[in-house]
Parts: C-alpha cells; structure tokens; sequence
C-alpha cells in the first residue's frame, strides 16, 4: 500500500509599522527639524503632532507651551529634562510636577470637531500642567483622551471659570484639577468612563454627567470614580436657574460605582429662588453603587428647594427605560454632613431616593449626626416607597459623648464637633485634622452585616488598603478597623487515623502557639460531630476535622 504525502506551502507577507517617538523642546527647538532625538528637536507640540501618526509617542520637555489641537491615538507626554530616551527614565512627577517644581505647561488641549466617532484610537495625555484663562483646559468631543498625572485649572482669576477637563470617553486619573468648573462627561449609549485617584479641590461641580435624551437602557453608559479626593470645592448662587446641583451631579441615566471616596468640607448653597432639589452626590434615575466612602464636614443648604447628601431622583424617561433595578450604599461613614432648607416646602433629607423599586439597599453604614435641619432626623433614610432595605447601621445622635462604655458608640480617632463644612479658620483646621478611623472600643468593630462579606467586595481593601474582612467578620463603616499583625500557628499532632465506632468519642488535643483556643469543625456530621473540644463518633465513614483559631486584637487568624 503506497502513502502519499502532500506538502502544501502558505506564502505570507508580513508589513510591520513601528510606532515612533518624536522630541518638543521649546528652548532648543526647531520646527524645521524632524523631531527624532532630543538634538533634532520640534519647537512646538502642534508641529510634532502634524508629523506624527496614532500610535507614536511625543516627548516633551519642561517649558512653557501654547494649545495645541490631538489628533486620535497620540500619546503625549511631559515633563521631561531633554536627555531622556526612554519615558521610564523620567523623573517621577507630582500631578504634572517634578521635584524641583519645574513643569511642562500648556495652555490647553482641544479636539472640537462636533462628530463624536469612538471607534478611532484613544489620545493619552500624560505629566503636564495645563492652565487656561479663558476657555475650557482639556476638550476632547472627537475621540476618547487618557489623562493621568496631571495639574488642570480653568479661570480668569477674576471669578469666572471653565471646565477643567471636557471629554466623550476615556479617563482621569492621578489628577489634580482645582479653580474651575469640573470635569464635563458626556455619554452616548454604552460608553465607559474611569475617574480614579484624583484630587479635586476648590471647584464648582467636580464632576458633571450629561448625554442626549435617548439613553436606551439595555446599553446604558458606565462611570467608575473610585479613589478620589473631593475637598473644598464651593458653589453659591442666588438664581433662578443652574446647571450644577451637586458636588457630582448626573441629569441622565448611567450606572455609576463610586467607590473608596472622600467627600470632605465641600458646600453647595442656594439662596435665590432655585426650587430643584441640590446634593453631595445628585443622581437622575441611575443604578448606583456607593461603597466605602467618607462623607465628612459638608454643606448642602437651600432657600426654596429641597437637599441631601445622597439623591436620586425619576426626573427623566428616556426611550426604553424603567425604573432603575439597584441601588446600594454599604460600608460608608456619613459624619457631621448638614443638610437644611429654608423654604417651608422644601425638605431636608440626608440619602434620599424617589420612585425606587425594589428600593434602596443600606448596609454597614455609620450615620453620626448627618440629616437635616435636627440631626439626626426622621429624614435621614428617605424613600418613596418605602421599600428601603436597612441593616446594619449604626445611628449616633447629637447626646453621644462616646464616654459610656455600655452603650454602642462609634468611636472615632478625631472627630469633629460641629456639622457642615468649616466657616472660620479654627474650624478649617478641625476638619482637615479629624481622623475618622475608628478608635479601639468602637462598636462598628466586627459588627458588620454579613450579606456584605458575600457580595464581590468580600476581597475589597478599604481606603488604607487593609482587607475588608477577617475571619469572616467585617466593620462597619469605611475604614476597617487595623487588625492585629501578630503570626501564630497551629499544633496538631494527635492521630485520628483508624478510631473505633465503639470507642465513642475522641478529646482533640491540637494547641495555638498563641495560646488562644482553638475551634473545631467536622466535614462530614454523618460521620462525626463535634462539641467544644470534643469529636463523637456516629457511623463508619470517613470525616475531616479542621482546627482553627481566629485571631484577637494581637494575633493573625
């Protein structure tokens, strides 16, 4: 029998482009140059743009900078000294600054064309100062823009400001934006937006969700803030009018998780005849997840409409949408927030949510005197329907000295004294040096519900990155509580091996190096039970008896 055997051939060609790398140097520069080497340096960033394609990289060095207009898939990045090959043998920047405070600074990043396409390459923005006095700091509408390690301000220094950053897509992180607007996003169905570790301080409306009215709910757009830092940030106005109602403030329906937060000394006050209720964090007809942040010092008050800390409202029915499905807040501290109204029909409210089915689910949450006008008050958990789940929280009101040791108190490190954001420097001081952490003896220690530990934050660190739960405990609150470092192991040389039915039971010997009792639990109750210490025999078969010791204020689990 013959075998024949058939060699086939494929012929592929292969065309490789390999991103480039071209240098800005605003000293030494030449726009007539090409940009290749530190030597053949660009003057300007628009000429290194115009020669570059998406997917190259641009190196700038420090030095002063006018706009310049992206094109989609350049990454830019700055602060460099001009004898760096490579990005990570630059020096490491502080928000756009290096060690010695030199910068590369730019007036402002602007990609306006009105066709908003997200299927082109995103630009990357990295290590700059961007300052503007006169127009919005970073606005991208065409494409999605990273920017990361960043300062960005936007005012004339005489009162008016502009948006920090204005973008369709993307993401912010590692920024300090501060003295502007905010941060504009502005969503289309199904588009992603990451907010992380940025600092925001001294602005108007932090962050400002917007999009068109045809939000379909089946593709919903996403925002993630997490880590973030929103302090001191002010906004006072006395008309009739306004576009910014919070401290983050969305007029459409997204999913938002806004986690591992701190919203600290911020005030927003209406004192003219404004009658739509103004927030904290004010949500339209959203799916939220509020998990572990700080609410510290803040101050909601209005003239005429009602306030809160947290809100969600209906308020707006785009095509396809219900009513939203979930909305959780868990493992969050609310401490000294003021929220009050003087208008008699307006209310004050502390987390408020209308129209809600199944409702608003509340877990592992410190209340200490937030709530309205009495804090706290009858208006702290507020919702339309009543269908709020609460559990686990714990509620301290104005008597609580923290000194009975048979009552249940939080017992913070620092607290402060007072409720709502400072008014004089005395109090400015207070705020920034509380510590919320809790103290040794707080009640929140190991109180927390335990639906929490099943849900997908079992494995979450808190804002100091220590693990949520231990032992199968968690607090209650946003910071959990420093657990004891101390390793102890144990010691279990007993033999269980082929015991008797008849000999009954068994006294289990395994010890802690600790010296803490040990827990023993069986695999198999068909086969063996255990009580205390003590391992009784029921049938033939074959069980796994587990030894362990959980930990205390000095030992690891």
């Amino acid at each position: 029998m013959k075998r024949y055997f058939f060699l086939i051939f494929f012929s592929i060609s292969i065309y490789t482009t390999y991103a480039r790398t071209f240098y800005v140097a605003a000293g030494s520069g030449s726009n007539s140059n090409n940009g290749y080497t530190w030597a053949s340096a660009k003057q300007t960033i628009s000429s290194a743009i115009s020669a570059a394609s998406a997917g190259d990289s641009i190196f700038v060095s420090i030095g002063q900078y006018d706009g310049f207009q992206t094109v989609a898939g350049i990454h830019l990045f700055g602060g460099f000294v001009g004898t760096e090959t490579y990005l990570y043998e630059r020096q490491s920047l502080n928000y756009g600054y290096l060690p010695n405070n030199c910068c590369t600074e730019i007036r402002s990043i602007i990609y306006n064309s009105g066709t908003t396409r997200y299927s082109l390459p995103t630009t990357i923005i990295n290590g700059f100062v961007i300052r503007t006095t006169e127009s919005a700091a970073v606005n991208v509408q065409e494409h999605a823009i990273n920017i990361s390690n960043c300062y960005i301000s936007a005012n004339n220094g005489n009162g008016t400001c502009y948006w920090g950053v204005s973008m369709y897509g993307g993401s912010v992180s590692y920024c300090k934006i501060e003295k502007s607007i905010g941060v504009k996003l502005y969503f289309i169905n199904g588009v992603i937006i990451n907010i992380n570790n940025n600092i925001m301080s001294n602005n108007i409306c932090p962050i400002y969700i917007t999009g068109p009215g045809n939000i379909l709910a089946s593709n919903m757009p996403i925002i993630n803030i997490k880590g973030c830092s929103f302090c001191n940030n002010t906004y006072s106005f006395s008309s009739s009018s306004t576009n910014y109602r919070g401290i983050i403030h969305s007029e459409i329906p997204i999913y938002i998780n806004l986690s591992n937060c701190i919203f600290k000394n911020n005030s927003f006050v209406s004192t003219g005849s404004y009658s739509d209720a103004i927030g904290i964090v004010l949500l339209t007809k959203s799916y939220f997840k509020l998990h572990q942040c700080v609410f510290t010092n803040n101050t909601v008050k209005s003239q005429n409409g009602s306030t809160c800390i947290i809100g969600h409202f209906n308020g707006y029915n785009p095509a396809g949408y219900t009513i939203s499905k979930y909305k959780l807040i868990q493992n969050c501290t609310f401490a000294n927030n003021l929220s009050k109204t003087f208008g008699t029909s307006a209310t004050a409210y502390g987390i408020w949510t209308d129209n809600a089915s199944p409702g608003l689910s509340v877990y592992n949450n410190i209340r200490y005197y937030t709530g309205g006008i009495a804090m706290p008050c009858a208006n702290d958990y507020y919702n339309a329907n009543m269908a709020s789940v609460v559990a686990q929280n714990i509620l301290i009101d104005s008597l609580n000295t923290g000194t009975d040791s048979t009552k249940n108190y939080v017992r913070f490190v620092r607290p402060t004294t007072f409720a709502g954001a400072a008014t004089n420097s005395a109090d400015s001081i207070a705020v920034f040096q509380a510590d919320w952490h809790l103290d040794s003896g707080s009640a929140c220690i190991d109180a927390g519900h335990p639906y929490q530990i099943s849900l997908p934050y079992q494995d979450s660190l808190d804002l100091d990155g220590n693990h949520r739960v231990s032992g199968g405990r968690i607090d209650i609150g946003a910071y959990e509580y420093p657990q004891a470092d101390a390793p102890q192991q144990i010691v279990w040389s007993q033999n269980l091996q082929g015991k008797r039915l008849s000999e009954g039971f068994v006294v289990a010997t395994a010890t802690a190096t600790s010296g803490l009792p040990i827990t023993y639990t069986s695999g198999n109750s068909r086969v063996a039970t255990v009580s205390h210490d003590t391992i009784f025999f029921q049938s033939r078969g074959n069980a796994t008896i587990t030894a362990t010791q959980w930990g205390d204020s000095v030992y690891m689990p």
